[in-house]
C-alpha cells in the first residue's frame, strides 16, 4: 500500500462522521474533538479506506497487519471501519464472516463500496 500523502483526505471534504455516541462519556467526546483538530482521525480513515480497497476480503487484524507501519491496531481499524460503513458515509461494508488467517476466530471482512 502507497503511504498516506498528508494532503490527501477526502474526510475533510464530507459531512463530519461522528465517532462516539452522541450520550457517550464526556472523555471520549473530548478524545475525538481533539483527534479531529489534529488531522489524526481524518488520517486514520484514510489509512483504513485505502487498505480495504488495496486489501478487499481482509478482517480488521489482517489489514492491521498489512498496515504496521501506520500503527493502527485491529481495535482502531475495527472503530474506523464501522464509522466508514455508515449510510450516510458508505465507503467500505461488511463482507462475509470467515476465519482470520493470523487469529484463526471468525471475523468480518471488510470490502470498499
Amino acid at each position: 500500500m502507497d503511504p498516506v500523502p498528508e494532503q490527501l483526505s477526502v474526510f475533510d471534504t464530507i459531512q463530519p462522521i461522528p465517532a462516539t455516541r452522541r450520550a457517550g462519556p464526556l472523555s471520549s467526546i473530548v478524545a475525538e474533538e481533539n483527534m479531529q483538530k489534529s488531522g489524526k482521525l481524518a488520517k486514520q480513515r484514510t489509512v483504513c479506506y485505502l487498505a480495504v480497497k488495496d486489501h478487499p476480503g481482509k478482517t480488521a487484524m489482517e489489514l492491521a497487519h498489512l498496515c504496521g507501519r501506520h500503527r493502527l491496531d485491529r481495535y482502531a481499524f475495527n472503530r474506523r471501519l464501522s464509522e466508514l460503513s455508515k449510510p450516510n458515509v458508505n465507503l467500505v461494508r461488511r463482507g462475509a464472516a470467515r476465519l482470520c488467517k493470523i487469529t484463526g476466530t471468525l471475523m468480518t471482512t471488510w470490502e470498499a463500496v
